[in-house]
């Protein structure tokens, strides 16, 4: 465990270990940060029969979404699964779409 501080041209074993651990903890976050998550909607009935709807769900998958879901909602049944579009970063309306609009309702 490291007792101070490490500073930038520190050789000593201890920084050494520490840069080592750091940059493949690094990687790993990378990695786990490539794969896309995808939000899901679920509808659901509890066990008392509570009908939910619109529970959003970020998972990577399917699977990982509907137990992330069975984690809060115990012996649920889920009634309907879809998955949720996003709209892309820079794909959504724009400054100059929202005027173009408001000038057009405004000549009618």
């Amino acid at each position: 465990m490291l007792t101070s501080p490490v500073r930038c041209g520190d050789t000593s074993i201890q920084s050494r270990i520490f840069v080592r651990v750091s940059s493949s903890a690094c990687s790993l976050v990378r990695s786990r940060h490539r794969r896309s998550m995808e939000k899901f909607g679920f509808k659901i009935q509890t066990r008392t029969g509570t009908t939910v709807d619109r529970l959003v769900v970020h998972a990577v998958d399917q699977a990982a979404a509907e137990k992330k879901l069975r984690e809060m909602y115990h012996y649920c049944t889920i009634i309907e699964v879809r998955v949720i579009d996003e709209v892309a970063r820079g794909e959504g309306t724009d400054l100059e779409g929202a005027i173009s609009l408001i000038v057009s309702l405004d000549k009618k």
